[in-house]
C-alpha cells in the first residue's frame, strides 16, 4: 500500500510541475510583443 501512494505522489507532484511549467510558457506567450504572439 505504501509503494502505491509512493508512486502516486510521485505521478501528482510530476503532474503539477508540468502545469506550472505550461502556466509559465503561457504567460510568457502572453507578456511577449503581439506581432511574436500571432
Amino acid at each position: 500500500m505504501s509503494d502505491t501512494n509512493f508512486v502516486l505522489s510521485i505521478i501528482i507532484v510530476s503532474w503539477n510541475v508540468k502545469v506550472l511549467l505550461k502556466a509559465c510558457l503561457q504567460s510568457i506567450y502572453d507578456t511577449a510583443p503581439s506581432g511574436l504572439s500571432y
